[in-house]
């Protein structure tokens, strides 16, 4: 078996989804979704640029907590 996540990062909304793949069969076993797309985090970012954090930084630091999950452990 393998995991992997798959993000769709769009203008409007992320969809973040925990998939695992077994004999050729990708199965969803979590998924989360909102409306905080690259439009509305970029606003984020410009309006916090005062802390001197790089971009990536800044875009890393907001997916992260899509990325780790209690329910991804059970």
């Amino acid at each position: 078996m393998k995991f992997f996540f798959s993000v769709d990062w769009g203008t409007s909304s992320l969809r973040v989804r925990f998939v695992e793949v077994h004999n050729h069969t990708y199965t969803i076993l979590h998924e989360k979704s909102d409306n905080c797309g690259l439009s509305r985090v970029y606003q984020l970012y410009q309006a916090h640029k005062a802390e001197y954090m790089r971009r990536a930084d800044f875009f890393l630091r907001f997916l992260r907590p899509y990325l780790w999950s209690e329910k991804l452990l059970a």
